[in-house]
């Protein structure tokens, strides 16, 4: 199907591939999707890790602690928006979980 939006093309480690099958087993949703999700849901950490590496090219005293610093936030964003898919799909055909008990009044 043709589309206006660039397409990249990438070289995926055997571990990577494997996680992605995983993945795609276990909720029906394509690698592909899975990807394009998570990588959009990051847009704001991927402009920030561009700007510190900018920072750091202009201030290499530093570099380390700038992009040290950009990397954990994108870590952070990375891992609520894998929260964020697994509560997507624990939703989409998982059986509720049940309710906690409540105690009753005495």
């Amino acid at each position: 199907m043709p589309t206006k939006r660039r397409r990249v093309a990438v070289t995926l480690s055997d571990e990577l591939d494997a996680a992605l099958t995983e993945l795609q087993d276990a909720t029906g949703i394509a690698a592909s999707a899975a990807i394009l999700q998570i990588m959009e849901e990051n847009v704001v950490s991927i402009r920030g890790l561009a700007a510190a590496a900018r920072e750091a090219k202009s201030n290499p005293a530093n570099a380390f602690q700038i992009l040290q610093r950009s990397m954990m936030e994108a870590l952070r964003d990375l891992s609520s928006a894998q929260l964020d898919l697994m509560d997507t799909t624990k939703g989409a055909g998982s059986a509720p979980s049940p309710k906690p008990k409540s105690k009753a009044k005495r």
